[in-house]
């Protein structure tokens, strides 16, 4: 089951009827409105993100493994266990569009930058990789120990990444992927996630913490 709460309050809101025993991924469009959650039957079930009624499905092969929205909410690039190549999602229509394909591992997370440039990937073989998006190229494949968790922070060309080795943040170009700063003392990191002003990162460590970083100067806090 998928359960929705208020992230200010902890309050229950509602729970999905998503009738499978439980819900691999999830994430919702940057304009509110769709929440697309990846179940272990090979779907990925789409609701309103306000009333939680059904919107249909998008139905693939391989059991979901990370979602991402583009910026302007019309399409959802999804990763596959046991797979490689990355499909791309006309929400409106239910039909695929031109994917992305990746030479190794499978995309363990996903992000679009802001304006729908690049799309970045956390792969399971240790690489972090980078797509323009209009032309689906492959223009970055950098190895590093910080690669379970993908977001970008702030401006369109920065992103972060987070695993074994730490936080790792990035800028993006057509020339590849160039490492701007790396912070391992925040210990094993499961997941993160970048502040609209970019002046922060946050990531959730092995040890049960939230960790914020102040971009620029490696230093950390525990926030919760």
């Amino acid at each position: 089951m998928v359960h929705i709460h208020d992230a200010a309050t902890g309050a229950h809101l509602a729970t999905l009827p998503v009738p499978v025993p439980w819900g691999s991924t999830c994430a919702f469009s940057p304009d509110g409105r769709v929440l697309a959650v990846g179940g272990c039957d090979n779907a990925v079930r789409l609701f309103n993100a306000e009333t939680y009624d059904s919107l249909g499905e998008l139905r693939h092969h391989a059991w979901p493994r990370a979602l991402a929205f583009e910026p302007q909410s019309r399409r959802l690039a999804r990763s596959s266990r046991l797979a490689t190549d990355i499909g791309l999602w006309d929400i409106t229509t239910g039909m695929p569009d031109q994917g992305f394909l990746s030479p190794a591992g499978e995309a363990l997370s996903l992000a679009f930058s802001a304006r729908g440039n690049w799309l970045a990937a956390a792969c399971s073989d240790g690489a972090i990789r980078l797509w323009d998006v209009n032309s689906r190229r492959l223009c970055g494949d950098a190895r590093t120990r910080c690669a379970a968790s993908v977001a970008f922070v702030g401006a369109d060309s920065v992103f972060a990444s987070g695993g074994a080795g730490g936080v790792a943040l990035w800028v993006a170009g057509r020339d590849g992927v160039k490492l701007q700063q790396e912070d391992s003392a925040s210990g094993e990191v499961s997941c993160v996630a970048g502040t609209a002003m970019g002046d922060h990162i946050v990531a959730g460590s092995s040890s049960g913490t939230v960790v914020r970083l102040a971009v620029g100067d490696g230093a950390g806090t525990d926030v919760a």
